[in-house]
């Protein structure tokens, strides 16, 4: 397969790359074009890259403003609900998923990886 890459320039393979899953997405989904899945595909990455921005814009705001009190007790209770947060949000969407085989819940998981990050930053500071 890769033989047929090494006598190509890279405009060339990009647009071989592009006809391929282009193929790939009418054969899924049973379009004409792959176009309308890859707008649609585009669409989602951009709401959710608008909420990442702006649960990270929050984070910080409140990271800024909200811990006026510097008592380690506030980190930790803090630290403690997010992590909890994202331990049911990550886990519970997977394992709703696995008991269930109903993927709905499973767009959860990403935001419960971000809270666990955050929880675990935050039992560092």
């Amino acid at each position: 397969m890769w033989d047929m890459f090494s006598s190509m320039n890279a405009h060339e393979i990009s647009s071989q790359i592009n006809i391929n899953i282009g193929k790939h997405l009418q054969s899924m989904f049973g379009t004409k074009s792959g176009n309308a899945m890859a707008m649609a595909t585009s669409l989602v990455v951009q709401r959710l890259a608008g909420v990442s921005g702006a649960l990270a814009v929050a984070a910080g705001a409140y990271g800024a403003h909200g811990f006026k009190n510097k008592d380690p007790e506030d980190y930790s209770r803090v630290a403690g609900t997010l992590l909890v947060l994202g331990t049911g949000a990550f886990c519970g969407s997977l394992y709703h998923q696995a008991l269930t085989e109903d993927p709905v819940l499973r767009k959860l998981a990403p935001y419960g990886g971000m809270f666990l990050i955050a929880g675990w930053l935050a039992i560092a500071i």
